[in-house]
């Protein structure tokens, strides 16, 4: 006669699973995803962000107060955003508000002395010169493109962590 193994004891349902190294891994690699997604939402959306704000002064600036700079010598030089940004004083037409320092965007790296410009408020440091003709279609890209990436990567880590929150509530 063969003696068989006494039956292994059920599981305890309302006992926690023990946490082990595989557990601990994918816990890890599921919040570096979780991390990621949300880099990767947030910082196309503050880059949108940053760049709808120049859309929209710029556009006001159109209608804004207008006078002219008085451009420093060897203050204007290339940027990554614009095609030339100088340094300057800012003295409104009609001489109704004092004169205020700004910084001014040009096409062209070697500007007269004297510069015409609009500004988008009477006391912004930014101006632009008559001269100065963003780049609309890139930057409306731009915006377009990171703004809508980062937001499908926001709505898609959102629906994917509800998600697999409510498969974990079905299994426990």
């Amino acid at each position: 006669m063969t003696t068989s193994p006494p039956p292994a004891p059920a599981p305890d349902p309302e006992s926690e699973p023990e946490s082990g190294p595989v557990l601990d891994s994918v816990g890890s690699v599921i919040g570096s995803w979780i991390l990621m997604g949300v880099i990767l939402g947030l910082v196309p959306l503050f880059g949108a962000f940053l760049r709808l704000t120049d859309l929209v002064q710029y556009a006001r600036s159109r209608s804004g107060p207008t006078g002219t700079v008085t451009i420093a010598d060897g203050t204007c030089d290339y940027d990554d955003n614009y095609s030339v940004v100088c340094a300057g004083t800012f003295h409104p037409a009609g001489g109704g508000r004092p004169d205020h320092p700004v910084s001014v965007l040009t096409d062209s790296i070697h500007p007269a002395p004297r510069l015409p410009v609009h500004l988008s408020t009477p006391t912004s440091a930014r101006a632009w010169a008559d001269d100065y003709h963003p780049g609309w279609v890139g930057w409306l890209i731009f915006v377009v493109l990171f703004g809508g990436f980062g937001t499908a990567m926001l709505v898609f880590l959102t629906t994917a962590t509800r998600d697999w929150h409510r498969a974990r509530r079905r299994r426990a």
